[in-house]
């Protein structure tokens, strides 16, 4: 039971109630396109706007481009200053009311306040102006399924695939949702594809160990958990690898059992 309940407190902690994070990535890159995903290319440095103005007023910023405006919101946005972005995608809405990025960004920050429904208002948006965005698509999906809105999530993350077969954070959100529905072989297979799209990825390796486990697979289990705990960067994550691999072991000495894996 011990083993078990600390296997779910690690995968809560890696995995639940969480953006994707491919595509948090591409907007704290300034909206760059990275397999599709953001439809901006920002300025190079040296450029003519002040892209590192300290003013939290979005007012002052009024007439710089869309792309620096952009870059200011995230810039605040990964600073945890929600107020200060939320007031820059706001302008950047009201003066470029045809670029998605900005309501997709905006919805970041509805999320992080907990205001899903309009943080999902603005995901619609950023899809209809750029329905082949997969980075879009995922995003609407994850707030898809905050609202229970399973088939709508897949269809979504379905999408994206089909525009970019190997797109890593469409597999990754699609084994999440897998995994949580104990249908751990299809989790798998998505996870599989995140390991060819990226292997440098670590958290591929620390969630697809948990798959393994609870196929009763404990050997490629603590292969994937170590591999994770290697290449780990923060040293709570990997400390608790090292807590979850100490368990397991424990585990598999005392017969561990596979959960049925559902379909």
């Amino acid at each position: 039971m011990k083993i078990f309940l600390l296997t779910l407190a690690c995968l809560l902690f890696w995995s639940c109630g969480k953006e994707p994070e491919g595509n948090r990535s591409s907007r704290e890159n300034g909206g760059k396109d990275q397999k599709g995903l953001g439809s901006l290319s920002m300025k190079e440095k040296g450029g003519k706007e002040n892209v590192h103005a300290k003013a939290s007023d979005p007012s002052v910023h009024a007439d710089l481009s869309a792309e620096t405006l952009f870059e200011i919101g995230m810039r605040h946005f990964n600073a945890k200053k929600y107020e200060d972005a939320l007031g820059h995608f706001n302008l950047g809405i009201k003066k470029y009311p045809d670029h998605p990025e900005f309501f997709d960004a905006r919805a970041s920050v509805y999320v992080e306040r907990k205001e899903f429904s309009k943080a999902l208002a603005d995901r619609e948006k950023a899809v209809s102006l750029s329905p082949d965005n997969p980075g879009f698509l995922v995003n609407r999906a994850f707030l898809y399924f905050k609202f229970g809105r399973y088939d709508a999530g897949m269809k979504d993350l379905d999408e994206a695939i089909s525009l970019d077969p190997l797109y890593f954070p469409a597999h990754f959100l699609k084994g999440r949702m897998f995994a949580g529905k104990k249908r751990f072989r299809e989790a798998l297979k998505e996870y599989q594809l995140c390991e060819k799209a990226d292997p440098r990825i670590a958290k591929t390796y620390g969630t697809r160990a948990f798959v393994y486990w609870a196929m009763g697979n404990s050997e490629q289990a603590l292969a994937d958990m170590k591999k994770y705990a290697e290449m780990v960067k923060d040293p709570g994550q990997k400390e608790m690898a090292v807590k979850v691999m100490t368990a397991w072991k424990s585990g598999a000495k005392n017969g561990h059992k596979k959960e049925k894996a559902g379909k």
